[in-house]
Formats: C-alpha cells, structure tokens, sequence
C-alpha cells in the first residue's frame, strides 16, 4: 500500500474518535476509496500532459535535420515462423443434426410364464348335431396272402397272328413217343380252328409224322420253341451240347412234312406261318422215297418261313406258284435240293439263310419268277449247282456269298436280271457231278439286258475252263467285275450268236473272247479299247 493510502487511512482512523457513535467503519472504508480513486485520476492525466509535450519537443528537433534518402536495401530474409499461439477456447454447441434411422428391432423377449388355468364356465346349452366328417385316410396294405396250390400249366400268351393258342401236348401228344401220329392230330387242331386262324404250339421234344400235316385255310401258324441243333455232325463230334427244340421227325413212309393246301381241291391259301422248329426227314439223304420238308403244291400268298433247321430230306423247301413268300433266317442243309421255287412265283425274297445241296441237287432254283430278292445268302457246296434262275425277270441277286466245287456255280437265264456284289468262289478243279462241261463257265448267263456288276469271282478251274460265259442275248452287260484265281484266257467268252455285250473295266484284252463278233466289245482295266 502507498504512502498516500496509508496516511488517509491513518487520517480516518483518528478521525472516527472523534466522531460520535452514530458513525460505523464501513462508511470510514468508503470514503478512503473514494478519495484513493480521485488521485489515481489526477496522476494518470498529468502523464498524458507530460506524454504531449514531449512529443512536440521530439517534432520541433527533427525539423531541424536534414535526412539524405538512401538507396533501398536488399529485402530482408522472411523472419523464422513463429511459434503456434495458445489453443482458442471451444467454439459454441452447433445446432442439432436430423433424427437418425430407426434402429433394428430387437430380439423378442423371453416367454413369460403360462397363466393360471382359469376355473371351469358353467356347462353351455347343447348345440345342434354337425354334419358328418370328412372320411379318413385309408389304413396301410395288408400282408400279401399265401401262395394258392398251381394251377394246370396255361397256353402261351396271345400271338401276333390271333387270339386262338393250341398246344398239341393238351391233344394226347408225348414227347418221345413214336407210336402217336403227331400230323393227324395237328390236322384235328387245325380244323377246329376258327375264320380267324390260329396258332398251333410244338413244344420242346421229339414228335413224329406218320402222315402230312395239311393247313387247308388262312392264317394258320405252326410255332415251336427253337430249332435246336441244326446239323447231323454236331452230335458226332461229342462237343455238342444238347441242343433242345422242337422237332418233328417224318417217318420213312411220309413223303411230306407240313403241306400247305391240296392241288386242284383247296382255294388258294394266305397267310400262312412256320417258324422255329427243327425238321427232320428220315431218307438220310439217300432213302428210297422222295421226302420234302414242306411243300407248297398250289398257289398261296404271303407265306412265311423263318427259323427253321432243315436236314435228311431230298428236298428242303419246294413252292409252287407263291406269291410273295418270306423265307429267312433258315438252315437248309444236309439235304439233297435247299429252296426250290418252281411253277412261277412273284416277290419272292429269300434272305440271310445258310443252304447248302448235295451233289445230286440244287441248293436254290427259282422257275420263272417274277422280281425276286436273293440276299445275304450263304449258299455253299456240294450242290451240282448253287443257284440256278430259270427264265428271271428283274430279279435281283445281291451280296450273297457263293462256294462251289465245280462249273455251272451259278445258271441265269431271263430278261433284266441284275447280279451284283456277290462272291463266287469255285475251289478246286472238279468235274461237275452232273456232267457239264468247264466251259459251260462259273457263271452262266443267256438273255437280254442282264447286268453283272462288282461281283468278285474266284477260280481255281483249269486255264482252259471259262470263268463267265454269255451263251446267248442281246445287250448284255459285265461291268467291274473282278475275275481272278488261277490264269486263264478265257475270263469272258460271248458267244458270237449274241450280240452288242460289252465288258466293261473287268479284265484285259487277252482273258476276252466275243465269239468273232465285232458288236460284243471288251473296255479292259487299263482303258483302251480292243
């Protein structure tokens, strides 16, 4: 505290002794602030004077002084930054932000606990009955009941033929027994038999003809299980498992097997079936009584022969007048003749089957036939003769393959028949059984326009024996050919009464021979012209 200060409090402090009692020490404090605060003014004011005049007294001396200007100084270096000032205080709150989304809700609170069980209402008055419920589900399966005793063996199922099914073991037939006549009794069945026709069973065993079956109306079947084994040398070898099927066996005395109609006293038969049965003759290919397997002595339509293995007999298969017949997949063999087609027929097709012939006979012999298809044969020795066309016209003789031991392989005769894709092989050099000359040729050919193309011959005749021969017509044609085997000059011979036949890139110049008539002419593999 001043000097002053000190005094005029020291001044009151006297003062108030002399003051009476009325007076208190707070208005003694008041009164030294006031006269404290009127000097602290006074002094501030005379430094302002003091401040004043020494600034005039500054102004009047440099009045008196005359500056020279300088030249300007280089611009000073920029001063080092100075250091950061103190943090300012927080500025004020901002305004509130927009209200944000709504949280997810949260996840349900636990069950509380159930409830007392109210008490019981008063019981209701009765209502009226509801209508009838909905019927239940139906209860589970029973347990299947036992097997009942077996019946009586039943007939096969329906066939494709009709709904009329015979087995010939419900007519007193036994396998084995040679005493009953198994052909009357299929005769019985088949005159029982209705307009419709019907099927006629051979079961599995041995069944014997003592006389022909005879079908003398329409779509008739005769059906057996298999054919079993299908050839005499089977057994012998003692390889050969039992081969089953069903077979019928002729006796000695029995000339037919199956016939289908009667010449000159049944009408013409259609439709007729046989199929998967083995089929034996009794001759051993060498009996006294001429026995074919199945014959055909009238005219029919639509016959069918499929599976069938034919043996012992001296003829296989003999049709006369057959429109449209069907025999495949058949094995025709160890018998003298195979499939012999005679009278005339149309539409024939024999297809895929295996047929082989005797030397005393033919393995196929159709007489004029009309558009037959001879196809995917295997025709093969020891036939005089493999196939023999008589008076052909467009048939066709394709993709067969043909063996033989000797000449006259192959005899065709007719107009418009077409040979193509065979192959013919003649193995070794025999003598024809039945006496023809080796120039009567492997191949034997007499008509008009016939076409022999892509066939591939082979022969081990001597060189002298003709290979194909053109006996006779006109325009005939051999067209890519192949011709080989043992050399030979004679390839193809023409006959000089024929003419306009030509040969065409099969063999060359020297194997041709065109009978000393210019107009039968020889294209040879190499392309010039003779």
């Amino acid at each position: 505290m001043n000097k002053m200060v000190k005094k005029a409090i020291a001044l009151l402090a006297t003062s108030i002794a002399f003051v009476g009692f009325g007076t208190t020490v707070s208005s003694l404090n008041e009164t030294a602030s006031a006269a404290t605060q009127k000097k602290a003014k006074a002094k501030k004011a005379k430094k302002k004077v003091v401040k004043k005049q020494t600034k005039k007294t500054t102004a009047k001396k440099k009045s008196h002084i005359t500056y020279l200007k300088g030249d300007k100084g280089d611009k000073g270096d920029t001063g080092a930054t100075g250091a950061q000032g103190p943090k300012g205080d927080t500025g004020a709150t901002g305004a509130q932000g927009p209200k944000g989304n709504t949280g997810a809700t949260g996840a349900q609170g636990a069950k509380g606990d159930t409830g007392a069980t109210g008490a019981n209402g008063t019981n209701g008055t009765a209502g009226t009955q509801g209508g009838k419920g909905d019927t239940g589900a139906t209860g589970a399966k029973g347990d299947t009941g036992a097997t009942g005793q077996n019946g009586k063996d039943g007939k096969d199922g329906k066939d494709a033929l009709s709904d009329v099914y015979y087995n010939i073991t419900d007519y007193g037939v036994k396998s084995g027994d040679s005493s009953v006549d198994t052909g009357a009794v299929i005769n019985k069945i088949i005159a029982q038999l209705p307009s419709s026709g019907g099927t006629i069973l051979v079961p599995n065993g041995d069944f014997y003809l003592k006389t022909p079956v005879v079908i003398n109306r329409n779509h008739v079947r005769i059906k057996g299980i298999n054919a079993g084994l299908r050839s005499n040398v089977d057994p012998d070898s003692g390889t050969a498992m039992p081969g089953g099927g069903s077979r019928l066996i002729m006796d000695a005395n029995n000339t037919t097997g199956i016939q289908i109609g009667v010449a000159g006293k049944t009408p013409r038969i259609s439709g007729v079936e046989i199929d998967h049965l083995n089929m034996l003759g009794s001759n051993d290919m060498g009996g006294k009584t001429e026995q074919k397997l199945i014959s055909g002595p009238q005219d029919s339509d639509g016959l069918k022969i499929h599976d069938i293995a034919m043996k012992n007999a001296t003829y296989g298969i003999v049709l006369s007048g057959a429109d449209t017949p069907d025999i495949r997949d058949n094995w025709i063999s160890e018998l003298t003749n195979g499939v012999h087609l005679i009278g005339a027929s149309q539409q024939a097709k024999i297809v895929n089957n295996f047929i082989g012939a005797q030397p005393g006979g033919i393995s196929v012999k159709l007489d004029n036939p009309y558009a037959a298809s001879i196809t995917s044969n295997n025709i093969y020795p020891d036939g005089f003769t493999n196939l023999e066309i008589n008076n052909g016209d467009h048939v066709m003789i394709s993709n067969n393959n043909i063996q033989s031991y000797y000449s006259r392989a192959v005899y065709l005769t007719g107009k418009y028949n077409t040979m193509s894709n065979n192959s013919i092989y003649v193995r070794g050099n025999k003598d024809n059984p039945k006496g023809f000359d080796k120039k009567i040729g492997d191949v034997y050919v007499s008509g008009d326009n016939n076409v022999l193309q892509g066939n591939h011959l082979t022969s081990e005749q001597e060189s002298e024996a003709t290979r194909e021969l053109i006996m006779g017509g006109n325009n005939n044609t051999v067209k890519l050919d192949t011709i080989d085997g043992a050399a030979s000059n004679s390839k193809v011979v023409i006959n000089g009464s024929a003419n306009n036949n030509k040969v065409i890139y099969s063999i060359n110049n020297d194997e041709f021979q065109n009978g000393n008539n210019p107009t039968n002419t020889n294209l040879p593999v190499g392309g010039s012209d003779n």
